[in-house]
Parts: C-alpha cells; sequence; structure tokens
C-alpha cells in the first residue's frame, strides 16, 4: 500500500512539475514573465534542491518577489503541509500565478498578493503564512530594505529561517545565504 501511495504521490509531483514548466514557457512566449528559457527546467531543479537542503522542517514560507514563482510553487511539491504566499508586484508575473493555481488546484496552499512587500500588512502575512515561517526571494540584493512592513517588524521571532537566494550571482546556480532575524 505505501509503495502505491509513494507512486501516487511522484506521479503527481511530476505532473504538477511539467504543468508548471509548460506553462511557465507558455506564458513567457507571449508575457516575457522569464529571462531565460532554455535552462528553466535546470532552475526548477536547482529550486528544489535548495529548498529541500536547506527548508526541510519550515511550515510555511513567503517568497518576495516571487516572480513565476520559482521558489513558492516548487515548494509546495516538496512539502506535504504548509502555506506559500507569493509577493509579487508585477501585474504580468501576479497574472500568471493567479492562473496557474487556479488550474492546477492550489489555493488551498499558495496565496497570491500582487503588491510590493514593503505595503503587505503583518496582519495579511500572519493570517495567510502564520509563524514560524521562511522568508526567499530571488529578486533582491537582501533582507535590510525589508525588515519593516508598514510600519512593524515582518518578522516574528517564531521565523526561524531566512534566505536569500542571489539571482545576481558570477555561476548559473543561484547563490544560496542564511540571514538571521
Amino acid at each position: 500500500m505505501f509503495v502505491e501511495t509513494a507512486r501516487l504521490e511522484l506521479f503527481h509531483v511530476k505532473q504538477l512539475r511539467e504543468s508548471y514548466l509548460n506553462s511557465v514557457l507558455a506564458w513567457n512566449k507571449i508575457h516575457r514573465i522569464i529571462g531565460r528559457e532554455h535552462d528553466f527546467a535546470t532552475r526548477i531543479k536547482e529550486s528544489e534542491h535548495a529548498l529541500s537542503t536547506l527548508l526541510p522542517a519550515t511550515p510555511h514560507i513567503v517568497d518576495i518577489g516571487a516572480g513565476s514563482g520559482l521558489l513558492g510553487i516548487p515548494w509546495l511539491w516538496l512539502q506535504e503541509q504548509g502555506n506559500v504566499v507569493l509577493v509579487e508586484p508585477d501585474a504580468k508575473k501576479s497574472s500568471f500565478l493567479l492562473q496557474f493555481v487556479a488550474q492546477n488546484g492550489l489555493s488551498e496552499r499558495l496565496s497570491i498578493l500582487p503588491q510590493t512587500f514593503e505595503t503587505v500588512s503583518r496582519e495579511t502575512l500572519d493570517r495567510l503564512c502564520p509563524p514560524p515561517r521562511a522568508f526567499v526571494t530571488r529578486a533582491f540584493a537582501g533582507f535590510k530594505d525589508f525588515d519593516q512592513v508598514k510600519g512593524e517588524s515582518a518578522f516574528s521571532k517564531e521565523d526561524f529561517f531566512v534566505f536569500e537566494l542571489n539571482a545576481a550571482s558570477k555561476s548559473s546556480r543561484a547563490m544560496l545565504k542564511k540571514i538571521s532575524i
């Protein structure tokens, strides 16, 4: 029985990964939501590896500047429980995320905030993605500019992981760096 369940889960993960890749590439042809198409499948695998290695015990994540969802969406298929909040102010990218979530039935665990992180209220974050949670990003240089949300500290004392995924690294692989709260 366990083997059959594991196969079903693996099959579902494979379907979701394939749906995500195909959706991103299709949207990108019209709306240019990612930069480099040719290595996007590799970037998904790198995100999966980074997230599974560094965020194994994190129940929830907040992806700041989520873009096409390269961190938050793979986290969903890596974790059986927990919530994801994708914060993305770009209208084309947040529209893609909203459509992908709806088409794949992910709305119970994934919320999209089509706004800048600075304008998100702490109350909204706590409701959608309660502490403890990890804050992740590929879009910004660091969290020093994002430690305040509407005049309050964005981070709870219960938030035990905060990571920065630096997309501007010299190598093709994202650089991971743990940041203290």
